[in-house]
């Protein structure tokens, strides 16, 4: 049996309204390596730079990244936007960057 449009609707906004007021979720490494793997369904991940080493000289710095194919053979989340791919090490994961669902909100 199909739900009325306009249940359908309100259950959707009431799932993306409460999603909206969780908690950003930090990535684990392991995700970071699925999201890379599974193209088809790729996201947006946000991508905080704690430091300025390497990953501080980026022009974005702190922003949203989009997972990319990996043709670089190094073990990295594989990420950028069109014409522009950046390589965030896994080995730096928690010293220099950190992965989030979505920005975390300032004081978060």
């Amino acid at each position: 049996m199909q739900m009325p449009l306009n249940s359908v609707l309100k259950e959707s906004i009431s799932a993306n309204w409460n999603r909206r007021v969780t908690d950003p979720a930090q990535l684990t490494v392991a995700q970071l390596k699925e999201i890379n793997r599974d193209l088809k369904n790729r996201r947006w991940v946000w991508i905080d730079v704690l430091a300025d080493g390497e990953y501080g000289k980026f022009a974005n710095g702190s922003a949203y990244y989009m997972p990319m194919p990996d043709v670089s053979g190094v073990d990295a989340f594989n990420a950028g936007y069109p014409g522009t791919r950046f390589l965030f090490r896994y080995e730096d994961y928690g010293k220099t960057w950190i992965a989030y669902d979505r920005r975390p909100e300032r004081g978060e």
